[in-house]
């Protein structure tokens, strides 16, 4: 990236849309951040301004981030969702929810209909799908344990709502499931660990809203050095991160690896479809200066074999090889 990250370590991707990215340099400085809309094809970006909720003001908050657009009024609108933390430690809920929009240029606080579910900050994933921005909640009021479950924020009508999970995921702690997307498919990918050996199971959810439409597709053995799926190309293959900071490319039908012949940090990996836009042309603040990150065709490596349960790929997704594949950066 063309910016200086404060923490000296490197920016997250919270998402991309229409190739605008929202960069947030939260990783090491957590009091005071930047969060930014950047558009590399014309070099032009956007410093948002310092958000209501603020370490200083409110002490030790927890937080998570999503950023969509709003087709109805062509806007773009970063959300950010604050828990406070209680004199017990626990977190507050309901939580604390800011919605800046890129239009007005500054942040309004949210407050109506904001549901008692709390939020996992830890994963960092957000999945824009279907107008809305979706992340992994739980509901602590049920009783026998949390239940987890889908937390979705329409960013065109503004109002929050919930997913259903399936029975087998409700259950789970959902610091073990993150979400994704495939295509216009909302995703969700769970960890497991029987015998201490960790495996991840895929699903995906092929009607949206309709809880009994989420479908497991397959499971992946991440074994020898393989740590968690980043996201998916569009020919339907997933893309893993290994401990040692790789990216391989799984095919899950003929249950093979190759090497993208890209490295980093396993947490800076960002993947997602990308598209050139005239964004930020005439409103963003200043020019970045040098080059724009540039998007090579991913390099394919060498193969490699690993165990996996057959997959039941849906309506489409099975044999999609000559699809444009998606391009893939480090941050």
């Amino acid at each position: 990236f063309p910016f200086k990250t404060q923490s000296k370590n490197h920016f997250r991707v919270v998402g991309s849309c229409n190739g605008l990215i929202c960069l947030s340099d939260d990783y090491s400085i957590f009091h005071a951040y930047d969060i930014i809309l950047w558009n590399p094809s014309v070099r032009k970006f956007v410093i948002l301004p310092r958000p209501r909720v603020t370490e200083m003001i409110h002490g030790s908050y927890m937080f998570l981030l999503g950023f969509g657009f709003d087709c109805k009024s062509n806007d773009y609108k970063v959300v950010r969702v604050a828990y406070i933390k209680g004199r017990n430690g626990r977190d507050l809920i309901p939580p604390e929810v800011e919605v800046y929009t890129l239009s007005s240029g500054y942040w309004r606080s949210f407050s109506t209909g904001v549901p008692p579910y709390g939020m996992f900050g830890y994963s960092w994933t957000q999945a824009f799908v279907n107008g809305a921005i979706h992340w992994i909640g739980y509901d602590p009021c049920v009783a026998g344990g949390d239940h987890s479950l889908i937390v979705s924020f329409d960013v065109g009508d503004e109002v929050f709502g919930e997913l259903m999970l399936p029975d087998g995921l409700a259950a789970q702690c959902g610091q073990d499931l993150s979400v994704s997307v495939f295509g216009e498919v909302l995703a969700v990918f769970q960890y497991k660990y029987p015998a201490k050996k960790l495996r991840c199971s895929v699903w995906m959810m092929m009607e949206y809203g309709v809880v009994n439409s989420w479908t497991k597709l397959y499971t992946i053995d991440l074994q020898g050095g393989l740590q968690k799926p980043i996201g998916f190309r569009k020919n339907g293959e997933v893309l893993l991160a290994t401990g040692r900071g790789k990216l391989i490319s799984y095919d899950p039908y003929f249950q093979q690896m190759r090497s993208m012949g890209i490295h980093g940090a396993i947490d800076s990996f960002y993947i997602d479809t990308y598209m050139e836009s005239l964004v930020l042309l005439r409103t963003g603040v200043g020019d970045v200066g040098g080059q724009a990150s540039s998007y090579d065709d991913i390099a394919d490596g060498g193969g490699e074999e690993n165990g996996v349960e057959a997959p039941q790929w849906p309506g489409n997704f099975k044999g999609a090889k000559e699809e444009q594949e998606c391009r893939g950066w480090t941050r």
